[in-house]
């Protein structure tokens, strides 16, 4: 374990735009995803330790809770979905005043992106598979409104319109180190300050099954995601030496209309002086929130 001080406060960190606007479906997980080309930004990155109440769901989009989950067999997907998911699920309702949650999606990152990187060098083919889960080094949310509205479909079947109509519902990703992060750590766009016209919204083909990631959805579709333009009124903020007991809520979709963005765009981060630290352990759990 390393005996750094952890860094704090703001820092400077480079940041990936998009640069191409909408695009042809591209493949999460393949060796072409980190052939893709960014529109790379140096930004402040403010520190929200000591603010953190300041933060909110409905206000920038995400915030900071501590819990007592302490689970920790994330090397079986199955065991995860049957004990983690639903501590998650609980954990939401009682944060959020949910009265639902329905968790569907888990990913377990624990290597760094520069190890997993390597293996799209060379003459590996676009389409290769690459395994391993890491820290995404591009600027995103997860569902664009349109990609929120086919997982429910694809998740709920002949149920969802009952389930959605009428109703306040969203999706939550519930964002938990599982070690004190040293490195790669969480960056979020206050939406407060992201305009309509910053998103491009991109169609994206997940693998039917990757190392280190369970969903309970068919990756057989298209879904839709979300990225950003560079603006540069835009804010960006980290939470510093986050801890195991800590956790990240994001909003990544919302049905309740307030006139902002629909979620929060975020992205892993390098923060200059601790590339030599150990990789990230992190896991996040996509939820579907009902009110």
């Amino acid at each position: 374990m390393s005996d750094r001080p952890i860094v704090r406060g703001m820092v400077t960190a480079t940041v990936n735009y998009d640069a191409f606007g909408p695009e042809e479906a591209y493949k999460i997980g393949t060796a072409s995803m980190y052939r893709r080309k960014h529109d790379a930004k140096q930004v402040q990155v403010t520190d929200i330790r000591g603010r953190e109440e300041e933060f909110s769901l409905d206000k920038q989009g995400f915030e900071l809770h501590k819990h007592d989950l302490t689970y920790d067999a994330f090397e079986d997907d199955e065991r995860t979905k049957a004990e983690y998911w639903p501590a998650v699920a609980e954990l939401l309702k009682q944060k959020v005043g949910a009265t639902k949650v329905v968790p569907f999606s888990h990913i377990h990152r624990k290597k760094t992106y520069e190890a997993v990187a390597v293996e799209a060098e060379g003459d590996a083919a676009n389409d290769k598979t690459i395994n391993g889960c890491h820290p995404v080094r591009y600027i995103h949310i997860d569902q664009s409104p349109k990609g929120a509205q086919t997982l429910g479909d694809e998740l709920f079947k002949q149920d969802w319109p009952t389930m959605s109509e009428g109703r306040r519902w969203g999706i939550i990703n519930v964002w938990q180190p599982l070690s004190l992060v040293r490195r790669d750590p969480l960056a979020l766009l206050s939406r407060t300050t992201v305009d309509h016209a910053d998103l491009v919204n991109k169609d994206l083909i997940s693998p039917k099954s990757r190392t280190g990631a369970a969903v309970a959805v068919s990756m057989e579709k298209v879904y839709q995601a979300s990225t950003v333009k560079y603006n540069p009124d835009h804010r960006w903020h980290w939470c510093s030496g986050m801890k195991r007991e800590e956790v990240l809520f994001l909003r990544i979709f919302d049905s309740r209309d307030d006139g902002g963005i629909h979620g929060t765009p975020h992205t892993g981060i390098v923060v200059p002086g601790t590339e030599d630290e150990a990789a990230r352990q992190s896991v996040e759990t996509r939820c579907f929130v009902f009110w």
